[in-house]
């Protein structure tokens, strides 16, 4: 019944507006009875179908929801992304660790194999001063036995 009385209202306001005088020289302009036209608009207002006005505020709800839902979605978007440049940071810094001890293990291994040749000549040159050294107190050892022998023998010859 109100929905008849809404169209009834606005056929009226469309009519007074399409019978109303153009101003002169003007065919897009016209001349209306203003507190009428305000009166008809206030009591299609206060007619106007309570569905409309639900539809309006379920608008309103459903453009606060989309926002609502739009934030929480840029939030939880930006969550994320800190979440994987703290991750992508984690994992470099991880692979920098690990490329790192490997470097070190190369350096020990490196430095190692240096210690070993360094001992293995050291211990070279050291058997060798050592054989030298034997081998000239040997020598100097049957030097003397000859000599001691030459000794004795000398002393045996001249009790004979």
């Amino acid at each position: 019944m109100e929905n008849s009385k809404v169209e009834e209202l606005l056929n009226e306001l469309y009519s007074m507006i399409q019978d109303a005088r153009s101003v002169p020289l003007s065919q897009e302009k016209c001349i209306i009875e203003r507190e009428h036209a305000l009166d008809l608009m206030e009591e299609i207002m206060g007619k106007w179908p309570t569905e409309v006005r639900d539809a309006q505020s379920i608008l309103a709800a459903r453009t606060e929801l989309i926002s609502q839902a739009r934030r929480e979605g840029e939030g939880i978007i930006r969550g994320a992304k800190e979440q994987a440049d703290k991750l992508v940071t984690e994992e470099a810094l991880y692979q920098e660790s690990k490329r790192r001890c490997e470097e070190m293990v190369q350096q020990t291994k490196a430095e190692m194999t240096r210690i070993q040749a360094a001992a293995y000549q050291y211990l070279t040159e050291s058997l060798k001063e050592t054989e030298k050294a034997i081998s000239d107190s040997l020598a100097t050892v049957a030097g003397t036995r000859e000599k001691f022998q030459a000794l004795v023998g000398s002393k045996q010859d001249s009790k004979e």
